[in-house]
């Protein structure tokens, strides 16, 4: 069974052209593809092909204006957003950090669903080698954190929420070539050790094919 299918996917949007006049283009136009349980899915492509587009449209941040998306075979459309979200976790390209601690930041989805925050802690202390952190950094503040710690953190706060599909838009393009293995190999563990469904989009060959998994190529809008 497919985890996520989508069909004829297609977002207008307005956008100025080189003279600054507004032009309406489909993007994304027309796209579709099926990831399967505990795939690694690569998406490729110039800017502006719509890839993180469809990351939005997978976590429902933006609605379609054709097509559909079904998670388990259910039109995420007839879905609670907030069920989504916890079954479909979205790691932004640009990492942003609340206020208070690394671990308040960790621990903020869970806090939300009403899980035991004492056991999620016991559960996310277990995974800090995993990511290259020593017990420590849950007291730092992280606005003192690197660029490739906070997108560390950042992927760690999205799986604290044990989401079976994990979206990851560019989680290797502001980083140098050391975090961006590192992040890889952690994208790696999660979907062997946890067996997560992993969408990923880059426009770096290198990190497509380290990443493993398929990968769809999408072309340029005209």
């Amino acid at each position: 069974m497919f985890a996520v299918r989508a069909e004829n996917l297609v977002k207008i949007r307005t956008i100025p052209d080189k003279d600054s006049n507004p032009v309406t283009k489909r993007i994304p136009d027309g796209v579709s593809f099926s990831v399967e349980k505990g795939e690694i899915f690569v998406i490729m492509g110039p800017s502006g092909c719509g890839k993180s587009s469809i990351l939005r449209l997978l976590n429902r941040l933006e609605d379609p204006d054709e097509g559909s998306i079904f998670y388990n075979g259910k039109n995420i459309a007839e879905l609670p957003v907030t069920e989504l979200r916890r079954s479909i976790g979205l790691v932004m390209q640009i990492p942003s950090m609340f206020e208070g601690t690394v671990l308040d930041n960790i621990l903020y989805g869970p806090s939300l669903c009403g899980a035991d925050l004492k056991a999620k802690k016991e559960e996310i202390e277990t995974l800090l080698p995993w990511f290259s952190f020593d017990p420590s950094i849950l007291k730092r503040d992280p606005d003192r954190l690197s660029v490739g710690e906070k997108q560390r953190v950042n992927i760690l706060r999205t799986i604290a929420n044990s989401p079976d599909v994990l979206l990851l838009d560019e989680p290797t393009a502001s980083l140098d070539a050391a975090s961006a293995a590192g992040v890889l190999e952690i994208i790696a563990g999660i979907n062997k050790m946890k067996n997560t469904t992993i969408i990923m989009v880059t426009h770096i060959p290198e990190h497509a094919e380290k990443a493993g998994g398929r990968i769809m190529m999408m072309e340029p809008v005209s």
